[in-house]
């Protein structure tokens, strides 16, 4: 994954963190939005690590980050 952000799309790792589920509640607290805005968090985690490496073409991997 690092490889993914850092080489191919020339990104930073720091906005994986900003877009887990304690960031995502902790910038909500922080910037309050308008009430008629509908705000949804979702929490979602692998309960079990894939055993064999993940191998997709680039295009489908920049598509998938766009």
């Amino acid at each position: 994954m690092e490889i993914l952000i850092c080489k191919v799309i020339k990104g930073d790792l720091q906005v994986l963190e900003d877009l887990t589920y304690d960031r995502r509640k902790e910038f909500l607290r922080k910037h309050h939005l308008p009430r008629e805005l509908p705000i949804i968090l979702f929490h979602t985690e692998a309960s079990q690590t894939a055993t064999l490496p993940m191998v997709i073409p680039l295009g489908a991997a920049v598509a998938a980050c766009a």
